[in-house]
C-alpha cells in the first residue's frame, strides 16, 4: 500500500499463478495471531473529542471480545454469505479476523468525515469512526451522503460518545499573572501548587492487560480549588468558543457578556483551544529574565526568574470553552468552571464503517426479489444470532443487545415508487422506524434519496416465525425486506448499515392490526360520519321543513276557523 501497510495483496503473474504479499496468508488458511497486525482506525473530530471517545470505546470493546474468544468486530452478516461466488479481490475485502485487536489500534485522526471514509475506501485505514446522529442536529447528512456514494462500504457497529463543556485558561498566562502579582495577593498562592503528573497510559501499558486504553495523561497540570477558580473567572477578559460550544453554553456566555467579557466565536474549521494557545503565547511578556546557577559541589542547578509587575496589569487573560476531556488530558489548560452546559451531557452516535461487499448488487443469483430478500434476511439473522451468543459468552446482561438496526437507502428520482408501502407495513407491525432525506433537494433537478432507519427488536419477535401472533407468511424481518426490495418498484435500495443496538433510539409505534385496531377505527369513523351526516340532514333540512310545516298548519287552522 502507499502508506507502507502490510495488508494482504493478491495478484496474478504472467504464468497465471497466484501470489500473496509477504506477511499474508492464502484465503483458505487462517492467520496465526502472531501474523496479525493492529487495526488502523480513521476517525474525525478534534483531539480527544467525540471521535476519540468513540475510538476508545471501540478499542476496549473489541479487546474484551477477543479476550473472551469472540471475534473483535461484527461483520454485518458477511460470513453468512460465504457461499456466494466471490472473486479474489472481494474475498480479501471480506476478511474480518485479520487484525490483532488485543493490541492498541493505530489511530488516524482526520479533519472531515469524508476523509475518514475515503481512508477505508483507499485501503489506508481498516475502519472508520464517523458520527451519524446528534440529538440537536439530527442525522448527519455528510455521513449519509458519503455512504450513499461509496459503494462496497457499510456500517457494522455503533457507539455512543458523550461529553460536557468546561471553561479553561492557558497555564502560561496564569503563571505569568501569579509571578508578577504582589507577594501577598491571592494570585501569588497559585505558585505554591504542586504540578500533577497524571496517569500515563501508552501502547505498552495497554498490552500489559489493562482494562482500558488511554494515550494521554489525565488530570495533569495545575488544579486550583474553588476559591482560586472564582478568582480566575473574575479576571477573564476574553473567551473563545466554537459553534458547538456557543450553542450548548449560550446562557453562560450571555452571563459573561453582561459583565463586559468579550466573546469570540471561532469558525468551525478552527479549533478554539488551539486559537487560545496561540493568543496566549503571543501575549506573554518579553521582559522576563531567567538566570541559571550551577553548584559544582552538589551538581544542582538553580533557576531565578524575574519580571516586572507591569505584566500583571497589562496581560489579558483568555478563556476557552472546550470539552472536559480535552482540558483534563492537556496539562497546559487549567479548568476554572467544570459545568457550563445549559443542558445534560450531549451524546453523538458513531458508525463503525468497514469494507463490506453487498453480493446482491453484482451477482445474478440475487437479482430476483425473493433471492435478495433471503440473502439479506440471512445476513441480518446472522448478526442477531451472534449478538445473542455474545451475551451468553461475555455475561453482559446489563448492556445486552436488544435487536438489529438496519438503514436502507431508497431512490426517489425518475420512475421510483413511493416508500409508503414499506412505512405502512412497519407501522402495522409496530416496528420503530424513521425516514430522513440524504440531502437538500430544493431547486434540484430530481428529488434526493431517503434513508429509512429501522430497528428490529428481539423482544417483539421480529426475527421469529409466529403465524398466529405476528405474521402468517414469515418473520416480520422477511416481510419488511420483501417490501423494500420489490424490483418492480424501481427504488434502487441500498443497505447502508446493519448493526446490533443495545438501547433503542427510535420511538415505538403501537401495533395496528386489521382485526382489532383497524376494525375499531373503522367503526368509530363510520359512527362519526353517520352522526355528522344525519345531524346535517336533521338541522339543515328537516328542522326548517318542520318549522315551515308547523307554521303552514297554524295558518291553515286559523283560516278554517
Amino acid at each position: 500500500m502507499a502508506d507502507g501497510s502490510d495488508l494482504k495483496a493478491y495478484s496474478k503473474s504472467g504464468d497465471g499463478k497466484s501470489h500473496y504479499a509477504a506477511g499474508s496468508a492464502a484465503p483458505g488458511r487462517k492467520k496465526k495471531k502472531s501474523d496479525k497486525r493492529p487495526a488502523k482506525i480513521a476517525f474525525s473530530g478534534e483531539e480527544y473529542g467525540f471521535g476519540y471517545q468513540a475510538l476508545t470505546q471501540f478499542s476496549n470493546e473489541t479487546r474484551r471480545r477477543v479476550k473472551n474468544g469472540r471475534s473483535g468486530v461484527y461483520d454485518g452478516g458477511a460470513k453468512a454469505a460465504k457461499n456466494a461466488k466471490l472473486d479474489q479481490d472481494t474475498q480479501q475485502l471480506a476478511q474480518f479476523d485479520d487484525f490483532n485487536f488485543a493490541e492498541a489500534p493505530r489511530q488516524q485522526a482526520v479533519r472531515t468525515k469524508e476523509q475518514a471514509l475515503m481512508a477505508v475506501k483507499s485501503g489506508t485505514a481498516d475502519y472508520a469512526l464517523v458520527p451519524f446522529y446528534n440529538p440537536y442536529a439530527g442525522y448527519d447528512f455528510e455521513t449519509l451522503r458519503a455512504l450513499n456514494t461509496l459503494t462496497g462500504m457499510m456500517a457494522v457497529e455503533q457507539y455512543v460518545a458523550s461529553d460536557s463543556m468546561c471553561l479553561a485558561v492557558h497555564e502560561s498566562q496564569v503563571l505569568e499573572l501569579a509571578q508578577s502579582s504582589h507577594p501577598g495577593s491571592s494570585f501569588s498562592s497559585l505558585m505554591r501548587h504542586t504540578r500533577r503528573q497524571g496517569n500515563l497510559g501508552d501502547a505498552d501499558s495497554y498490552k500489559n492487560d489493562h482494562s482500558s486504553y488511554a494515550s494521554a495523561p489525565s488530570g495533569a497540570g495545575i488544579r486550583p480549588n474553588a476559591a482560586e477558580q472564582s478568582l480566575l473567572r473574575d479576571r477573564i477578559d476574553m473567551i473563545f468558543a466554537g459553534p458547538e460550544a456557543a450553542r450548548r453554553c449560550k446562557s453562560s456566555l450571555d452571563g459573561f457578556r453582561s459583565i463586559g467579557v468579550d466573546i469570540v466565536e471561532t469558525p468551525r474549521v478552527i479549533e478554539p483551544h488551539r486559537e487560545l494557545a496561540k493568543r496566549a503565547r503571543s501575549s506573554l511578556t518579553s521582559g522576563r529574565q531567567v538566570n541559571t546557577f550551577f553548584d559544582p559541589r552538589s551538581g544542582d542547578s538553580h533557576f531565578v526568574n524575574s519580571m516586572g509587575s507591569d505584566a500583571h496589569h497589562e496581560t489579558r487573560l483568555y478563556g476557552v470553552l472546550i470539552p472536559s476531556a480535552v482540558a483534563d488530558r492537556s496539562p497546559e489548560y487549567i479548568i476554572i468552571d467544570e459545568d457550563v452546559d445549559d443542558s445534560a451531557e450531549e451524546k453523538s452516535r458513531f458508525f463503525v464503517v468497514h469494507k463490506n461487499p453487498d453480493h446482491s448488487l453484482f451477482e445474478d443469483a440475487y437479482r430476483t426479489t425473493d433471492a435478495k430478500t433471503r440473502y439479506w434476511e440471512k445476513r441480518i439473522k446472522h448478526i442477531a444470532r451472534r449478538a445473542q451468543d455474545d451475551v451468553h459468552v461475555l455475561g453482559d446482561e446489563k448492556n445486552k443487545i436488544k435487536g438489529v438496526r438496519v438503514m436502507l437507502r431508497f431512490l426517489r428520482g425518475k420512475h421510483a415508487a413511493s416508500v409508503g408501502d414499506v412505512e405502512n407495513y412497519l407501522r402495522n407491525y409496530g416496528v420503530p422506524f424513521n425516514i430522513v432525506r440524504v440531502d437538500e433537494d430544493s431547486g434540484a433537478s430530481e428529488p434526493a434519496p431517503v434513508v429509512m432507519d429501522i430497528e428490529f427488536s428481539f423482544a417483539d419477535g421480529d426475527f421469529g416465525y409466529y403465524p398466529f401472533s405476528r405474521r402468517f407468511r414469515g418473520s416480520v424481518v422477511n416481510g419488511a425486506l420483501k417490501k423494500a426490495f420489490a424490483r418492480w418498484k424501481n427504488r434502487g435500495v441500498l443497505v447502508l448499515a446493519a448493526m446490533p443496538f443495545e438501547e433503542p433510539q427510535l420511538p415505538r409505534h403501537k401495533q395496528r392490526r386489521w382485526w382489532k385496531e383497524a376494525f375499531i377505527a373503522q367503526q368509530k369513523d363510520f359512527t362519526e360520519t353517520m352522526f355528522i351526516r344525519f345531524s346535517r340532514i336533521l338541522f339543515i333540512y328537516m328542522l326548517p321543513l318542520g318549522i315551515a310545516a308547523l307554521l303552514l298548519w297554524v295558518l291553515m287552522k286559523q283560516f278554517t276557523s
